[in-house]
């Protein structure tokens, strides 16, 4: 069973949080299917050979951002007593895990370069860089969609990424790491953050129904990985739709003890029913155009996504000549 800890117990009282947000990680071993990079940087702090900036690289949704905090926290907790160092488990409970879990901490500043895109914006950051953490160990930087970032502001921010004072952590996070000049990721130690494969997709969602007290087929929860494409964070997203379609009574309406269900997943995402998946199949192996059309015309009618329907006709395919 894949363990799915998270950064805050959500009290009775407080507003409905999306799954993605309750259980974002909050601490390395949160992390899945990133076990090359959890152990690069787990070895990396206890030895205490961290590099002065990292930049983070894969699809939406892998954990680029979680990854970030999580280096955050990790090199400023101080340990529920107070006295500790740089941990590959933060404690989440000492004054700076806690400030940064909440986005209140002064040393730890992240900026979307979407919104930042200018020279101006660097200059702040490379002002900021000369002073000292006010609370904190280290001042981290993290930088979100580096590549946003104008010409004339990864150039200045070169010499400053190449010889930052020793209190300071640069960390990128980018999903078009071709844009970002081969100048800046000389600098930056990189990790390629992969898709989470469809398996344990399902085994981490499944322990999340479970922790949500929901039930789920793991026909449904298979589907749910399919579509999420190796993200995390989309599988979360319909995982939750998935729920608030059921309903408090389940997806058949006999109470909430029912399960969800796969044919309910599948209008859901828009999917055509796999039998009927397979009988389109057979109508175009058989060169039958007729009822291989009119058998298209009603997926079309009952809201089947066109490219599901293409997707679903390929993974037959993959699956009778493996």
């Amino acid at each position: 069973m894949i363990e799915t800890p998270y950064t805050t117990t959500v009290a009775p009282d407080v507003p409905y949080q999306v799954l993605a947000r309750k259980y974002r990680p909050a601490a390395f071993s949160g992390l899945i299917g990133q076990d090359a990079m959890v152990r690069t940087l787990t070895n990396a702090i206890n030895s205490d050979r961290l590099a002065q900036a990292f930049i983070l690289t894969g699809v939406r949704g892998v954990g680029k951002t979680s990854t970030a905090r999580i280096i955050a926290r990790a090199l400023n907790c101080s340990g529920a007593d107070g006295k500790g160092g740089p941990t590959p488990e933060p404690c989440g409970v000492c004054d700076n895990c806690r400030a940064i879990a909440e986005d209140r901490h002064v040393d730890v500043l992240e900026m979307d370069a979407a919104s930042h895109t200018g020279i101006d914006n660097m200059r702040e950051v490379i002002d900021g860089v000369r002073y000292r953490p006010t609370t904190a160990r280290f001042k981290i930087y993290i930088i979100d969609e580096v590549h946003m970032l104008s010409k004339s502001a990864f150039n200045a921010l070169l010499k400053t990424l190449e010889e930052p004072p020793e209190h300071v952590k640069f960390v990128f996070a980018t999903t078009e790491i071709r844009k970002v000049p081969v100048t800046v990721l000389s600098r930056c130690q990189r990790f390629d953050l992969r898709r989470i494969d469809r398996e344990m997709l399902s085994e981490y969602f499944s322990a999340i129904a479970e922790k949500e007290g929901v039930k789920i087929s793991a026909a449904a929860l298979n589907l749910i990985s399919r579509a999420a494409d190796g993200s995390v964070r989309d599988g979360l997203s319909l995982l939750d739709q998935a729920i608030s379609n059921a309903g408090p009574d389940g997806a058949d309406g006999s109470g909430g003890n029912a399960e969800i269900s796969e044919s309910q997943v599948r209008d859901m995402l828009g999917l055509a029913d796999r039998s009927q998946s397979f009988m389109l199949l057979e109508f175009v192996m058989a060169g039958d155009v007729a009822p291989a059309l009119k058998l298209l015309d009603q997926f079309y009618q009952d809201g089947a996504d066109p490219l599901a329907v293409l997707e679903d006709l390929l993974e037959i395919t993959h699956w009778l000549t493996r």
